[in-house]
């Protein structure tokens, strides 16, 4: 059976490459002759330059679990002429990961992370509300600094390299849906004698905002997630890793239809696999 098993992954590789030199000499000569755009004889040479990984005589661990930690630097992007985004701030994630190979040097990544990331916004003006006399008011250059906390779950695809001395090279794209747990905010500047803190999406706090800006945030965020980074093997499974990860958000985390605002972060993920 098993001798069966090698012969098979004989017949592919053999057939892979009668494919792919006699494919390759045809689409030479299309490109020559100007038949075929360059952009998808790019993706077609791509594909077959690959070696076909997924053999059945390859053996290889399916299943790989993690813990990690991921300090961050997160901003905000408004989309909106009425708010300007005011500086960087730090926050921080930890969580667990699993990541399912299909083949050798390919697998599908799932996390659960808790992570606090935010930002900075630059209000030029607003109203408030005076919660002791009730009359509105116009204010000038309101600083907010947002700290949201999410349940992240990035969901991405995963390629590495074979292991090269007790390193092993690695890169996940994909995307990531998070969902808010709780969101804080400080408050500074003209109607705020020192730094306020606020809870954001409290009824409590609404009756501050007469003016145009709700501070509210959403409950979900969608962002695209890209990684890269490095496993150092300790011997056996278990292996420490480091990645520099980059999350673009691309959906509106704002609440107020009147605001649209996006945030990004990046974070050096740092972490165990076993």
């Amino acid at each position: 059976m098993l001798h069966l098993r090698y012969f098979w992954c004989y017949t592919i590789k053999s057939l892979y490459s009668f494919c792919q030199t006699r494919f390759l000499k045809s689409l030479k000569f299309t490109i020559m002759n100007k038949k075929l755009p360059i952009s998808i004889a790019f993706v077609v040479l791509s594909f077959f330059s690959l070696q076909p990984t997924i053999c059945v005589g390859q053996e290889f661990d399916k299943f790989v679990f993690g813990l990690k930690v991921a300090p961050n630097i997160g901003w905000f992007k408004p989309q909106s002429v009425a708010i300007d985004a005011d500086g960087v701030k730090v926050g921080l994630g930890y969580g667990l990961g699993a990541d399912y190979y299909f083949a050798k040097n390919y697998a599908i990544s799932v996390d659960a992370m808790i992570s606090s990331s935010g930002g900075k916004l630059l209000l030029d003006s607003n109203t408030y509300r005076n919660s002791i006399t009730g009359a509105t008011e116009l204010k000038n250059n309101i600083r907010y600094a947002y700290a949201n906390n999410y349940l992240e779950i990035p969901i991405s695809l995963k390629l590495r390299t074979n292991e090269i001395g007790y390193l092993t090279y690695f890169g996940t794209f994909g995307v990531q849906p998070s969902f808010l747990i709780g969101s804080k905010a400080k408050a500074s500047g003209v109607p705020f004698p020192t730094d306020e803190k606020i809870f954001v999406n409290k009824s409590e706090y609404n009756n501050r905002d007469g003016g145009f800006y709700k501070d509210n945030i959403n409950l979900t965020r969608l962002s695209l997630v890209i990684s890269l980074g490095a496993e150092y093997s300790l011997g056996g499974k278990a292996s420490l890793f480091t990645a520099l990860k980059w999350d673009n958000g691309f959906s509106d985390v704002m609440s107020d239809k009147n605001l649209t605002n996006r945030t990004a972060y990046v974070a050096l993920q740092l972490g165990i696999l076993f």
